[in-house]
């Protein structure tokens, strides 16, 4: 199991947590504050870099991270559930309102998903 050192305020007044990159459901990047916001399923945390460099080096250390969009990583391990009409991605078996999804460029959706089966078998497209 691999760990990030992030913070849990955007300031960094919070100190350093650790947190595993398995707990990781996705991440955009904030280019005007050169930071990445990572999500999980109850926290938001931050991060110095660039979504590019840090979709590098996970993807380098054995992680599937799909850059969906010009500045949003999705971990497909995570991804439970896709939408092939409205090209969404979620973390949960069944829709609810305060869900937590992403959305996919429909330019790239097709390739994501088969990115997203390959690394995840569970996944399931409606």
């Amino acid at each position: 199991m691999h760990i990030l050192g992030v913070t849990s305020c955007p300031d960094g007044l919070s100190g350093i947590y650790n947190l595993s990159i398995d707990a990781i459901n996705y991440m955009e990047g904030d280019s005007a504050q050169r930071r990445v916001v990572i999500y999980t399923l109850t926290d938001v945390f931050y991060m110095p870099g660039s979504i590019k460099f840090w979709q590098t080096a996970l993807n380098n250390s054995g992680y599937a991270f799909a850059d969906i969009d010009r500045s949003t990583l999705i971990n497909a391990a995570n991804v439970r559930l896709l939408d092939s009409d409205k090209k969404e991605a979620y973390f949960d078996y069944e829709v609810k309102k305060q869900s937590q999804k992403c959305g996919i460029a429909w330019h790239k959706y097709k390739a994501h998903e088969l990115f997203i089966k390959t690394f995840n078998p569970d996944v399931v497209v409606i």
